[in-house]
């Protein structure tokens, strides 16, 4: 299994914020830790959270780079950004749930 994290930023779940972090590292509120095959493919995790969402992977300096496609293994990057919104209810493995609306989401694959 691999380990990945979600990082929820105080700034997305503000529905009347005008302006949103550029940052999104600014004001993390919150961090899942999800298991997941370490062969899923940012398809299969765009069709598990949102379809018809995008994973995009961000480069050194935090940047969007171009979006992944459906058959990229999730697994052998490293940072990305969630564009979309996020419904779907996160089940940890101790039974916590997380449900977020209108956020950025950033993914880790943490170095083992």
């Amino acid at each position: 299994m691999l380990t990945i994290f979600v990082q929820v930023c105080q700034s997305y779940l503000d529905f009347d914020l005008k302006e949103v972090s550029q940052d999104p590292m600014d004001d993390i509120l919150v961090t899942k830790e999800l298991r997941v095959d370490p062969l899923l493919t940012a398809g299969e995790l765009i069709n598990m959270v949102e379809p018809g969402a995008s994973i995009f992977k961000q480069d050194a300096f935090g940047q969007d780079e171009e979006p992944l496609d459906d058959g990229d293994l999730f697994g052998k990057f490293g940072w990305y950004t969630w564009v979309g919104t996020w419904e779907n209810l996160w089940k940890s493995q101790d039974g916590a749930a997380l449900k977020v609306f209108e956020t950025q989401t950033v993914f880790h694959k943490p170095t083992t």
